[in-house]
C-alpha cells in the first residue's frame, strides 16, 4: 500500500543542520535549536516511510533523510560519545548534561537503518555506530531507556545479531524484573510508584523479547503490565494518556491535564504489536484509540493533527491545545499513520472506519 503521508510540515521545520526541535504555531523555534533526540526519530520514521513512497515524494524523504543523518553523524564526538543539543548556528551544546534516553533514541534509529534502509553505506556505518554503543548501554540506568534499547536490539534477534545483542537483552531484563518487584502490587500492577512518560515502552520491551524463552517472569509481567496500562489510560475506547501536569501516583488518580502526542504514537504502536500476538486479549477499537486520538477522540474532542500538513498539536490541556506544533508531537503523528499502512488490512480498515467524529466523552477514574 503507497503512504499518502505529508511531508509538508517536517520541511518546514529543517533547517541547515537538521530538524529543529521546536516551533512557534508552523514556524521553527530558532532560539531552540536541534536535538539528537528529534533526528534520531526523524531517521528511524523516514528509513520505514521510504519504501511506502514513490516519486517526487521519495525523493523528497530521500533529502530529508541525509540530513537528518548527517546529524547524527555530527552529534558524535568520538566512537559511542553523543551530544544531544546544537544550537540554531550549528554549535553543540557538550555541557548540558547527556541523556540515557537519548543515546536509547540513537540505538533505535541506528537498528531501523541497519534493517530497512536501502543505502548500503548508511547501513554499514549504522552498524559500526551501533557496535561502539554497545558499552554504553550497558551502563543503562534509567528505565525507559533500558526499555527502548530491548525494543531495538531485539529486532536485531532474525538477522543473525551480533553476539552482545543476547547478552544485553538479558541484562535489560533483569533491570526491568527487578523494578516490578520492588514497585508492583496487586492493586498496581506497575515499574515505578508514579507512571509518567513514554509508558508503552515497558510493555513492549517485554513483548519484543517473546524469543526468549530463559527470561523468568516475562509472560506474567508483561500480560499484567499491559492489562494496567490499557485500564489506566483507555475508558469507553477513548485513549486518556497520562497527563504531565501531576501524572499518576499510585493510590492516586491518573491527571488527564496536558496529554502529550508522544504517548499516543508509542502507545499505537505497542498496542498494533501486542494485538498482533494477543489478540484475544486487546479489541480492535481498544487498539485503534490512540490513533483516533489524534483525530477528536479524545478528552477534549480536539482534532489534534493537520494530516494536510503532517502535523500535530504539541498537547491537549483541560482547557485547550497548546497551539505549538513541534518536531517531537509531528514525528508521533505520522509513525502512526506509517504503522497504520503497515497493519493487517482488516485492522487497517476498521480504524480508518471509526475515524469519524467522536461522541461526547464522560470519562470515569480506573
Amino acid at each position: 500500500m503507497q503512504a499518502r503521508v505529508s511531508l509538508k510540515h517536517f520541511t518546514r521545520l529543517m533547517g541547515p543542520y537538521g530538524l529543529y526541535q521546536h516551533s512557534d504555531t508552523y514556524q521553527p523555534l530558532l532560539s531552540e535549536g536541534y536535538c539528537t533526540d528529534d533526528n534520531a526519530r526523524a531517521v528511524q520514521l523516514l528509513v520505514r516511510l521510504l519504501p511506502l513512497l514513490s516519486g517526487t515524494q521519495q525523493a523528497q524523504a530521500e533529502r530529508l533523510l541525509v540530513a537528518c543523518w548527517q546529524f547524527i553523524r555530527a552529534a558524535q564526538m568520538k566512537p559511542g560519545v553523543y551530544v544531544n543539543f546544537c544550537d540554531a548556528k550549528g554549535r553543540w551544546q557538550p555541557k548540558i548534561p547527556e541523556s540515557e534516553d537519548m543515546y536509547a533514541r540513537v540505538a533505535r534509529c541506528l537498528v531501523e537503518v541497519i534493517i530497512h534502509d536501502k543505502d548500503t553505506g548508511r547501513r554499514k556505518e549504522a552498524a559500526q555506530m551501533l557496535d561502539d554503543l554497545v558499552e554504553r548501554v550497558e551502563r543503562f540506568t534509567a528505565p525507559r531507556a533500558w526499555a527502548e534499547a530491548l525494543i531495538a536490539l531485539s529486532a536485531l534477534a532474525p538477522r543473525g545479531q551480533p553476539q552482545y545483542v543476547s547478552d544485553l537483552q538479558k541484562k535489560g531484563y533483569q533491570f526491568l524484573a527487578t523494578l516490578w518487584q520492588k514497585n508492583s502490587s496487586p492493586s498496581w500492577s506497575w515499574f515505578e510508584p508514579v507512571m509518567t512518560y513514554a509508558n508503552a515502552l515497558f510493555p513492549q520491551a517485554l513483548l519484543s523479547l517473546a524469543s526468549h524463552s530463559d527470561l523468568p517472569g516475562r509472560e506474567k509481567i508483561l500480560e499484567e503490565s499491559a492489562s494496567f496500562l490499557i485500564s489506566s489510560t483507555v475508558r469507553n475506547n477513548i485513549f486518556i494518556p497520562i497527563g504531565s501536569a501531576g501524572w499518576y501516583p499510585k493510590g492516586d488518580r491518573p491527571s488527564s491535564d496536558n496529554q502529550q502526542p508522544i504517548e499516543a504514537g508509542l502507545m499505537f504502536d505497542f498496542l498494533l504489536e501486542y494485538h498482533k500476538f494477543f489478540p484475544d486479549r486487546v479489541l480492535p477499537e481498544v487498539v485503534a484509540a490512540p490513533y483516533l486520538w489524534f483525530f477528536g477522540r479524545n478528552t477534549g474532542q480536539v482534532v489534534m493533527a493537520d494530516a494536510n500538513a503532517g502535523a500535530s498539536y504539541d498537547g491537549l490541556f483541560s482547557h485547550g491545545t497548546n497551539k505549538h506544533r513541534g518536531a517531537e508531537s509531528m514525528l508521533a503523528y505520522l509513525w502512526c499513520e506509517i504503522r497504520l499502512i503497515e497493519a493487517d488490512p482488516k485492522l487497517r480498515r476498521l480504524i480508518l472506519q471509526l475515524s469519524t467524529p467522536a461522541p461526547p466523552l464522560h470519562p470515569t477514574p480506573p
